[in-house]
């Protein structure tokens, strides 16, 4: 654990930004992630990113160290699109996107690093990395080769510029359409998770829409509006209706290999080009197999 104390002498400054500016080998992504884990207090308390900063403020920082050396694999990927900025992929259901300690191999890091001499963050722990879809969550995801493109995508997913629809299978039944606009923060029960929060929760809104359902299961389409961590589990947990397979948010109850969570959709203007990329998949063949044993038809 590297540690940091600054003494803030400016006002009405960011704490994220003010932060980024003083310790330089940090990216601002990664400080606010710290400060949303309460690894960065001011005054001894923890503060939202958005705090703005007054003269005298004491901040101390707590950076978790990750000795992991990165090596690259050779590692199939399923490109969609490629160019010299960037790239869309289709990840596949339980691998994992950067190493960490528990897993140091067999990333989509790892396979980036094969196939690519420039990326995005080369000196980070997560090279060509900006944005994460969790290990048991399939489906598309942007890799960046160019530190300026990943610049660029790192405020236009700040400002919801990025279009993101995800299918999910759901225990029980929806069959309406549901705006689901319920604050999320950390779960003080399970720090692991993400609960709803109104008190200090960050604004959450994501859209459902039923494509089929019985008393069993409902397939569902869902949009992100914000982009908060595990939103859709946390979310669906909170109306009773969790992912099929989540053992984090739900029971799984129907003993399944896989969470139904896939990202199908994504669209958004290229960063440098200016041009629309759009790009979609199927229905997984696993969501579809899993939907005949318990007779949900689309």
């Amino acid at each position: 654990m590297k540690k940091y104390r600054i003494i803030a002498k400016e006002n009405e400054i960011r704490i994220d930004k003010y932060i980024t500016a003083q310790l330089k080998e940090y990216s601002r992504s990664l400080i606010a992630k710290e400060i949303e884990r309460e690894n960065i207090l001011v005054n001894k308390k923890a503060v939202k990113a958005s705090y703005k900063t007054s003269i005298g403020d004491i901040i101390d920082i707590k950076i978790p160290e990750e000795n992991i050396e990165l090596m690259a694999q050779d590692i199939a990927l399923d490109i969609l699109y490629e160019d010299e900025f960037l790239l869309i992929i289709n990840k596949p259901y339980g691998m994992v996107v950067h190493p960490g300690e528990k897993n140091e191999m067999d990333t989509l890091v790892n396979a980036l690093l094969y196939r690519y001499k420039k990326l995005c963050n080369m000196n980070s722990i997560r090279p060509g990395i900006v944005h994460r879809l969790d290990k048991n969550t399939s489906g598309l995801m942007i890799c960046v080769k160019d530190d300026g493109a990943y610049e660029k995508l790192i405020e236009m997913f700040k400002r919801h510029e990025i279009k993101r629809k995800y299918y999910g299978l759901a225990e029980g039944e929806i069959s309406h359409a549901k705006i689901i606009d319920k604050p999320l923060g950390r779960d003080p029960k399970n720090r692991m998770r993400m609960a709803v929060n109104y008190k200090n929760g960050k604004s959450a809104i994501t859209f459902i829409e039923p494509i089929a359902f019985n008393k069993t299961a409902s397939l569902l389409d869902i949009e992100l509006k914000t982009g908060r961590m595990h939103q859709i589990r946390a979310h669906l947990k909170s109306i009773h209706r969790p992912i099929i397979g989540d053992d984090l948010y739900g029971f799984n109850n129907f003993k399944t290999d896989r969470m139904f969570l896939h990202s199908y959709s994504i669209e958004f203007e290229h960063p440098v080009l200016k041009k629309t990329l759009e790009y979609k998949t199927d229905i997984p063949k696993s969501f579809l197999e899993f939907m005949k044993k318990v007779d949900l038809i689309v």
